[in-house]
């Protein structure tokens, strides 16, 4: 078994997008990896001097995961930017372009392609785990694995009729949220959490893929090409 595999059916256990939190414990340790083990790697800062320290979303996750972990501090982070400012001088006095591709977002949409080919590859024990399952796919990851399953010639009926009952049963849970607001209702506030479960479903969680687009023009580049 993969540890894609692992990693995707443990998040089946949780709330919420199961492929979404994947990408998102990916791009955690991604982070924390270049902040551990890659500060000085010329191979690493090569990378990321491409897209002068990575995308605006990651850069500023970069800062915060440094600055969350005692462990690391910014100490490691100061290095890598010292050099993209130096760099950006340089592509300033030498009119060079700087519009490369954020290095976590690359992974993280090759890492998405892989749990989506995952999924696909085994239908009817990911159909079986969704079903008994509290995870809910987001409208981009319910759309990839579809599509992933009708290129291999697999029927998406008994998927379809899972999500949408796993929608239904949001929609309604969302209802009593609202109604749980009248002035006659004893239960104010009831089924909170359906508010950001249905906000997951339609835009999924905060990770690159999700928040690529106007974001990392090489990304959306990218998955143009991945998955049109």
């Amino acid at each position: 078994m993969s540890l894609v595999t692992i990693r995707l059916k443990e998040h089946f256990k949780g709330h919420g997008c199961p492929v979404c939190s994947v990408l998102k414990e990916f791009e955690k340790r991604e982070m924390e990896n270049i902040l551990y083990e890659h500060v000085n790697s010329p191979h690493v800062r090569a990378e990321i001097r491409k897209s002068l320290g990575l995308c605006p979303y990651h850069a500023w996750a970069l800062f915060e995961t440094a600055y969350s972990n005692p462990l690391l501090g910014p100490l490691g982070i100061s290095v890598i930017y010292d050099d993209m400012l130096s760099t950006f001088i340089r592509s300033i006095e030498q009119e060079a372009n700087l519009d490369g591709e954020c290095l976590i977002c690359r992974h993280s949409l090759e890492r998405e392609k892989d749990v989506v080919d995952e999924i696909a590859s085994h239908p009817e024990e990911f159909t079986r785990i969704y079903r008994e399952s509290s995870a809910i796919f987001c409208k981009r990851h319910y759309e990839l694995i579809v599509k992933a399953l009708k290129e291999r010639g697999i029927d998406t009926s008994e998927l379809k009729e899972v999500h949408l009952k796993k929608l239904r049963s949001l929609e309604r849970a969302l209802s009593e949220f609202i109604d749980s607001y009248d002035y006659r209702s004893k239960e104010t506030g009831k089924n909170a959490w359906a508010l950001p479960e249905t906000i997951e479903v339609l835009k999924g969680k905060r990770t690159a893929v999700s928040l690529g687009d106007g974001r990392c023009s090489a990304l959306k580049k990218r998955r143009l090409l991945k998955f049109l």
